[in-house]
């Protein structure tokens, strides 16, 4: 475990085979400078993660109230920047990292049975449990707050990073920040809890007008400031090369686009990364504290091969950037942020289907959709084809409003890996956050007014065989 608020920068390399599957993920890159003493279940390749990190009191405060920790055994990284004053913010941040350390190693075995499952269910139970860490790290902080006068009011933001197998599960809460780097593209991942962010987020405010409002910056949630937190959650499927940035906002304030974060990591090596991002704030006033942990995702973990032959996979080659750049590119989701695509890919269930297979049957209800990531369908209606979708195709999505009877069958033509969106999940994640009902709403009604006037035109079309005018028609324009 590595902790630090002193200004040098530490690095913790992740990339020995860890010899107990009771203590490491079941794919097992671990720490070069940790032994783990047991033999591993599975054999296989390991996962391999490096974790760089960084933290300076900056060039105008006289102490650093932010703090970060890494342990690699449990594939945990946190990063914290308390409020509060001098002592106060100090003693908040250490407290609640430490306090969420802790919880996690008291459920340890729970982790690392979850960290090797992968299913739906074991990452919504890890994000649980790190929801339920943050929360006991703010119970204790708001506890201590109120009975030591010196600390009264203290408070922090904080990151958390844990990884699983296949996944990366994100706590948040402040405005401290989670960045994602894929395919050289950096993406923030989360979203600021501040006056600004939230008045910018209901349209109450533009730019302008939070520039120059002097309690803009105020946090509207910390751990601490009460005995409960909500605590933002997220899912990241992992990719090979993905480069994870947590920091304080003595970073992000200087950032002039998220896209910095790519650009500093094409000009220094991993292991000058964090330094890189932390006199790039230095550089322009230092003004704040300013902490930075990079973690580089090196390999993903995979099992030996079986004896027994099997059918192709065909998800292999279909990464998480690929998936997400599918999903952006339909018209339902084409407003969403990449954050907001993480959240559908959670609730969306990935499946890989035999040549033949009947997807959707006509004239039986449905409330899915499908969204084809490869291989070809055939649409059938009437036992007639009426065509052929591939990869990147939206289908069914009208089962999203009502569960009216399907129109057309759906048969793979090919093997097919497919994503299903269900109409109760999505719409449930769309109750929970408002921004994204009301761009999927906006981006509905929008596919809808194109297919009305595709419909007119199509019925314009055959005005000389029908004899009517094209003024009467339905949907003219």
């Amino acid at each position: 475990m590595r902790s630090s608020s002193a200004d040098r920068p530490t690095r913790t390399v992740i990339d020995a085979t860890c010899p107990d599957s009771r203590y490491a993920l079941d794919c097992s890159g671990w720490t070069s400078q940790a032994a783990c003493p047991y033999p591993s279940e599975k054999g296989g390749a390991g996962m391999k993660f490096v974790i760089n990190s960084g933290t300076n009191r900056g060039l105008v405060r006289k102490s650093n109230e932010d703090f970060q920790l890494s342990d690699p055994f449990l594939g945990l990284v946190v990063v914290c920047d308390g409020v509060g004053g001098h002592a106060s913010g100090e003693f908040a941040s250490q407290m609640t990292g430490t306090r969420i350390h802790r919880y996690l190693q008291d459920h340890a075995g729970q982790v690392r049975v979850l960290q090797r499952e992968n299913s739906k269910q074991a990452r919504i139970a890890l994000c649980r449990l790190v929801e339920a860490a943050i929360q006991a790290a703010s119970l204790e902080v708001f506890r201590r707050s109120e009975v030591e006068p010196a600390h009264h009011g203290m408070a922090t933001t904080v990151e958390v990073l844990l990884l699983s197998e296949s996944h990366a599960i994100l706590g948040h809460v402040g405005d401290s920040r989670t960045y994602l780097l894929r395919r050289g593209k950096s993406h923030c991942l989360t979203e600021d809890h501040t006056v600004a962010a939230e008045m910018l987020r209901s349209g109450l405010w533009n730019a302008e007008t939070a520039a120059n409002t002097p309690y803009a910056s105020t946090l509207t949630r910390a751990v601490g400031q009460q005995e409960y937190v909500i605590v933002d959650t997220l899912e990241v499927e992992l990719a090979a090369g993905d480069t994870f940035l947590l920091c304080s906002d003595g970073l992000s304030n200087y950032f002039k686009s998220g896209q910095e974060f790519a650009d500093a990591a094409k000009k220094a090596s991993f292991e000058k990364l964090s330094e890189e991002l932390i006199q790039l704030a230095l550089s322009r006033g230092g003004g704040d504290n300013v902490t930075a942990s990079v973690i580089l995702i090196d390999q993903l973990g995979r099992e030996e091969e079986l004896d027994e032959p099997t059918q192709p996979d065909i998800s292999v080659g279909i990464d998480p950037g690929q998936k997400t750049e599918i999903l952006g590119k339909l018209s339902l989701f084409e407003f969403f942020s990449p954050r907001e695509l993480a959240r559908l890919m959670a609730i969306a269930v990935e499946e890989s289907i035999p040549v033949g297979t009947m997807l959707m049957r006509q004239g039986e209800p449905g409330s899915r959709m499908l969204i084809l990531l490869s291989g070809t369908v055939k649409i059938i209606r009437n036992e007639q084809q009426l065509g052929i979708r591939s990869r990147g195709s939206l289908i069914g999505e009208m089962a999203i409003l009502d569960h009216s009877p399907r129109s057309a069958s759906v048969v793979s033509q090919e093997q097919v890996h497919v994503l299903w969106l269900g109409q109760k999940e999505l719409f449930e994640l769309l109750r929970m956050d408002s921004q994204m009902a009301v761009k999927f709403l906006w981006a509905l009604s929008q596919s809808m007014i194109r297919s009305l006037r595709d419909t007119s035109d199509q019925l314009a079309a055959l005005k000389t065989d029908l004899k009517i005018p094209k003024s009467d028609l339905p949907f003219a324009t």
